[in-house]
């Protein structure tokens, strides 16, 4: 699989000619604008943005019903994030490289998680070969591919899946919360407003690195019924429902929409995500179970429907019988009865 991308991809970006320049602007803009989750350092390698640069061209490229749209790169960037820091902690532990040597000894009391995660990962990068650059990139983009062939009509023309997903959510929401819906439209809030963000770049923008891994490994476990279709949309759900307080103590179009387009997700931690995840299981139960209910009446009014209809036209036939019948009498054999009428009248 690596060979086969590492084909196509230098015969479509690195030996082409007759590159879609207008595409390739579109992707150099939107990569610099990736998720504010994603650490800085990544944003400021040049071999991160070569990758990603090629991967979503060559993507577009072999996928031209879609092509390229915009929340793809947040995608596809923490897929390479993931396979990066993996690649990276992998090194780390089989001591390809020694740290010690190279001066990049770090001091465990004086440096917060975060800034040491950010010198773990500059420094893994900066020793990562650019063989195992290769191989990231080409894992990256058929993960990327497989999770979007589940979603495809997210990104084709008028983006229909992301419309059905949003129109979900608001169903999902009236029924668990009709409250919060009532404060929404009473506020003007449109559910497209803040909610298509969400669908487009599945949460990657909304919340910290670790906790959309957490979110995403419970997609990817239930891929085969719609991990990232229709689970997506129940954990969007439980999210609204978990903010709710924030959302009616924000009485006005303006701080709805500042709360809703900023979530307060960077204090959370991943037993948060644990109890979001389980409350969308709940939600996906409820939404089920008032699917089968509808089904079942709509079976049992489509019976009787049905019923119906064909004593209608048992009838109709009956007296479409009776009609041929009498028409034969009274038209067919016209003369006889107008000679029959005329013997009784004299």
């Amino acid at each position: 699989k690596r060979r086969a991308y590492y084909e196509f991809a230098f015969r479509t970006f690195d030996d082409s000619n007759d590159k879609d320049h207008v595409l390739l602007r579109q992707i150099q803009m939107d990569i610099p604008r990736a998720t504010p989750w994603i650490p800085q350092v990544f944003s400021q390698d040049h071999r991160v943005k070569n990758c990603l640069e090629r991967l979503l061209y060559t993507w577009a490229v072999r996928h031209p019903a879609s092509s390229y749209v915009q929340g793809m790169n947040d995608l596809a960037i923490l897929l390479l994030a993931v396979f990066i820091q993996d690649r990276v902690n992998q090194d780390h532990l089989e001591d390809s490289y020694d740290f010690e040597e190279e001066n990049l000894t770090l001091d465990l009391e004086e440096a917060d998680s975060e800034e040491l995660n950010q010198q773990h990962l500059e420094m893994g990068l900066d020793l990562m070969s650019d063989e195992d650059f290769h191989a990231i990139e080409a894992d990256t983009y058929w993960c990327f591919t497989n999770i979007l062939s589940t979603i495809q009509d997210h990104y084709t023309p008028d983006q229909p899946g992301i419309q059905e997903m949003v129109h979900k959510l608001e169903l999902i929401m009236e029924k668990v919360n009709p409250k919060l819906c009532h404060h929404l439209k009473s506020n003007g809030v449109v559910f497209l407003h803040f909610a298509f963000r969400w669908m487009n770049c599945l949460l990657v923008r909304e919340m910290p690195l670790h906790l959309i891994i957490r979110i995403w490994d419970t997609y990817l476990s239930e891929i085969d019924t719609g991990g990232f279709h229709d689970f997506h949309v129940n954990v969007c759900a439980a999210l609204l429902n978990k903010i709710s307080e924030k959302i009616f103590a924000a009485r006005d179009f303006e701080g709805i929409m500042c709360l809703l387009q900023n979530l307060p997700t960077q204090d959370w931690v991943v037993d948060d995500i644990e109890m979001l995840l389980s409350q969308a299981y709940v939600y996906r139960n409820i939404v089920h179970v008032d699917m089968e209910a509808k089904r079942l009446s709509f079976r049992t009014s489509f019976s009787e429907s049905l019923e119906s209809k064909n004593k209608n036209e048992a009838k109709l036939s009956s007296m479409i019988r009776k009609s041929s019948f009498f028409s034969s009498v009274f038209v067919g054999d016209s003369n006889m009865w107008i000679n029959d009428v005329g013997y009784l009248c004299s």
